[in-house]
């Protein structure tokens, strides 16, 4: 269950980041090529809020986009730095306030614990109820075989015990009538 609920989670953690992290590509991709940012997500207003957009200059060339993460004042924020203009060494930087994606997750991760937790519990309390029903026929045959004495021995009724136990009572009642037959001799 823990090792199941923790790839579920990591799982769901990656493509949450993943989204997060193309999404920003996405809208430096749309700066970078002079369209409008809004165009891009007519109907997702909500995402284009919450962007940090600035045009910095490094003083190397980086090619590769860099992704970061960084906390500041209670708050997680994603950076990209996107390669704007090489020729001027600009870059686009576009920070974006996840704190509430991170929140969501620290949910999903609690909840995944408590689920956790009462499935385990659940299990624990099947396994003991399981093991209690299996034992229960064999403390009757013990009981049943610790009452009896050689003078007042009488077969085991079969038809009473678990399929299981069948053979056992069998056994049993086989060994009784050896006994008796011992005892009349």
């Amino acid at each position: 269950i823990f090792i199941f609920s923790s790839i579920l989670y990591f799982y769901i953690e990656k493509s949450i980041y993943e989204e997060k992290h193309q999404e920003l590509i996405q809208h430096a991709k749309n700066i970078a090529n002079n369209k409008d940012l809004y165009t891009m997500n007519a109907d997702h207003g909500d995402i284009v809020l919450g962007l940090n957009i600035e045009v910095i200059t490094l003083k190397k060339v980086h090619t590769e986009i860099n992704i970061y993460e960084k906390m500041e004042n209670n708050h997680t924020y994603l950076t990209l730095i996107y390669p704007f203009n090489i020729d001027t060494l600009s870059y686009l930087k576009i920070t974006k306030d996840i704190s509430q994606t991170k929140h969501i997750l620290e949910k999903i991760l609690n909840y995944i614990f408590i689920i956790n937790i009462v499935g385990f519990l659940l299990v624990v309390i099947y396994a003991i109820t399981l093991s209690k029903m299996l034992i229960s026929p064999v403390k009757g045959l013990s009981a049943r075989l610790s009452n009896m004495n050689e003078h007042l021995m009488r077969p085991i009724r079969i038809r009473s015990l678990p399929e299981e136990f069948v053979p056992l009572g069998e056994t049993i009642n086989h060994l009784i009538a050896r006994i008796q037959n011992f005892v009349k001799y």
